[in-house]
């Protein structure tokens, strides 16, 4: 009779620490993932750190009516405007053309045109109409275009060059005479150096 109770005691002592260690078990796999999730999160925040950091500046390029056309550095944020006033504003300029008020984009180029000039790039761009098949004066064989003789017209059709520009390169031959050189044009205002590149290979003086 003692020996079975004794028996019953060592089983369900038996059973007890099994049941003491199984539990043990589940516990200590419950924390060993929390442990390995926070591992994960840990390890995820340096990954954001190394993320690139926002562009703090902006270059720009500028052109046209300015007095010192070239590349600039600015804050990112800055306003067309500002970059003008780094190169420098003429006074035959016109600011609408440009839309003074826009903030800068990296690497963008922005020519500021001159006063009538809004729709240059527009006039060189757009087809003839039909009928009136665009005339350019050129001494014969040369396919040139003679700055010092070409009506205001003739002017207009070169690239870059619109009505307002023509009548000022004409004015300017009339009140100084005939054009040296193809690089005299740039005494006239509204020639920039972009106007100029697109225009002296199609131009001459002869």
């Amino acid at each position: 009779m003692v020996a079975n109770i004794d028996r019953r005691y060592w089983m369900a002592a038996l059973i007890l620490i099994l049941l003491m260690a199984f539990f043990a078990g589940l516990k200590y796999g419950d924390h060993k993932n929390k442990d390995i999730d926070g591992e994960s999160i840990v390890t995820a925040n340096p990954a954001g750190e190394r993320e690139a950091p926002e562009v703090s500046e902006v270059k720009v390029y500028i052109c046209g009516e300015v007095e010192n056309p070239g590349v600039y550095k600015l804050k990112d944020g800055a306003r067309v405007y500002d970059a003008l006033m780094m190169a420098g504003i003429l006074p035959a300029a016109d600011l609408k053309t440009v839309q003074p008020a826009r903030k800068l984009q990296d690497g963008e180029t922005i020519e500021l045109l001159a006063e009538g000039e809004s729709d240059v790039n527009s006039s060189a761009d757009k087809p003839s109409l039909p009928g009136r098949p665009p005339t350019i004066a050129s001494p014969a064989g040369t396919g040139l275009v003679n700055i010092n003789t070409a009506s205001a017209q003739e002017l207009d059709g070169l690239p870059g060059i619109g009505p307002a520009l023509a009548q000022r390169i004409i004015d300017y031959r009339t009140a100084n005479g005939p054009f040296a050189t193809i690089d005299d044009i740039n005494n006239v205002s509204g020639i920039g150096e972009k106007k100029f590149a697109a225009l002296k290979d199609l131009i001459t003086v002869r």
